[in-house]
């Protein structure tokens, strides 16, 4: 295998150079030797700031993520796989899935299968039914990796500490909270009506220059999390 051989300082370069070439090869990692550099290179061809040399070793692999299908294969029948749950809700750490009737005895197998595909992933629940009551609170059940249903999650510049059963909370309209905060106006005060743990609130205070937000919500569980996340994200003043 050929490399393009170049001092650290030329490193960047030369791999944006192999990049945009589509010369890099990407099953295998760079190799580094006191100040210079060995990028792992598809074909030989000519590199600026880099010499191509036919280095005598190997190069590391990079490991491939492993796909869901990939580790359900021979658990799940091949119509199984087809039904498999392809959209998910991602709530911090927390993956929601959405599991059919048809695969509710293999669910425990499938939600093992997701966290281990997904490194940043560490708790699989699945919902056990819709959002109700008079607080829109929903019940979840935990199927595969830590014992809890409270999280952080990150979104548009803030942390949101929140419990998925005590408080109403959509990780899907992160982009919509985004878009009300940028048409809020500099100086204007804001009244978020049945703010929960503070999504909305956090993310206009975060993002717009309203000289103060404000939120009401009936859930005293859910308004906890919200004093606790204002803290959280040093927004007191706001």
């Amino acid at each position: 295998m050929f490399a393009a051989y170049a001092e650290l300082r030329y490193a960047e370069k030369v791999k944006q150079f192999l990049q945009k070439k589509d010369l890099l090869n990407p099953g295998y990692q760079p190799v580094k030797e006191l100040d210079h550099i060995f990028f792992p290179m598809t074909k030989k061809a000519a590199v600026p700031h880099a010499k191509v040399v036919n280095p005598r070793f190997s190069f590391p692999e990079r490991q491939r993520p492993v796909t869901v299908d990939e580790l359900l294969k021979g658990k799940l029948t091949a119509k199984q796989l087809q039904i498999l749950p392809r959209t998910q809700e991602l709530v911090g750490e927390i993956l929601i899935l959405e599991i059919p009737d048809e695969l509710k005895k293999k669910e425990k197998i499938i939600a093992e299968a997701y966290l281990k595909a997904n490194k940043h992933i560490l708790i699989v629940v699945k919902k056990s039914n819709i959002h109700a009551g008079q607080f829109r609170t929903r019940k979840v059940a935990v199927l595969a990796g830590k014992k809890t249903k409270e999280t952080i999650h990150h979104e548009n510049g803030i942390e949101l500490k929140l419990h998925l059963e005590r408080t109403y909370f959509s990780a899907r309209s992160g982009s919509e909270r985004l878009r009300i905060a940028k048409l809020v106006k500099p100086g204007e005060e804001v009244l978020v009506m049945f703010s929960g743990a503070a999504p909305y609130p956090l993310v206009i205070a975060k993002n717009s220059e309203a000289r103060h937000v404000y939120g009401v919500e009936l859930n005293p569980e859910a308004h906890n999390y919200a004093l606790e996340n204002v803290l959280l994200n040093n927004l007191q003043d706001r």
